[in-house]
């Protein structure tokens, strides 16, 4: 007699894990292993995810999508940050056996930063002041498209007995004072925000400095 045994060979996989910053694209690749060295994995096989699906789209997330050597690219949406969640990838070796592995990515929060800035000149004048922005990643920067703000979302404002100011798009104020006022005028608040739109915030703070009018006494 002749009694052949065949022993299983089972491929294997490990998973990847990514981390990027908030709005950067990610890719990760699962390590598919042979469970022999004779049944290698399956290049003509595309990889899936468990579904049989190649694309994937997590609402509020982000969207992955698995290239046909098990590499998965997420984009992240805008605002999200944090581990999103896991996916599943799938290939299979020559003799059709299948193994699996997750792919994780966490997307890190960038957050830009502002600076007050005053300004000071006579009474009368008109000043202007620019709060510093600074975006968080430079990958990420400043997003000069959508125009700057007061907070509560207005370009002017007017303070009665005080003065106008008007933010400009680029985030600078213009504040033009009431004839009679002199002293610290209230802040105003600028917002902007980077290309993740994420906002950030910082106060203009305008003084004026009285002007006295010198009598000088004149003989004739």
């Amino acid at each position: 007699t002749y009694t052949p045994s065949i022993v299983p060979a089972t491929p294997t996989a490990e998973p990847a894990k990514t981390v990027d910053v908030q709005g950067a694209t990610q890719t990760g690749k699962p390590v598919f292993t042979e469970g022999d060295s004779r049944v290698p994995m399956n290049d003509t096989v595309p990889a899936t995810f468990e579904d049989g699906s190649t694309t994937k789209t997590v609402e509020g997330v982000g969207t992955y999508t698995v290239a046909a050597d098990g590499t998965v690219t997420f984009v992240p949406e805008k605002s999200f940050v944090g581990t999103a969640p896991a996916v599943t990838v799938v290939r299979e070796d020559m003799n059709g056996t299948k193994a699996s592995a997750t792919y994780t990515p966490t997307v890190t929060p960038v957050t830009p930063t502002a600076a007050p800035t005053t300004s000071t000149d006579i009474q009368g004048a008109t000043q202007t002041g620019k709060p510093e922005f600074t975006e968080g990643d430079s990958r990420v920067p400043m997003n000069d498209d959508v125009p700057a703000t007061f907070d509560d979302g207005s370009t002017t404002k007017t303070v009665d007995g005080v003065g106008t100011y008007t933010v400009a798009a680029d985030g600078t104020v213009t504040f033009v004072p009431e004839p009679s006022f002199t002293g610290t005028a209230p802040a105003v608040t600028v917002v902007r925000e980077d290309k993740n739109g994420t906002k950030a915030s910082a106060t203009y703070t305008p003084s004026v400095t009285p002007i006295t009018v010198t009598p000088t006494d004149k003989v004739s």
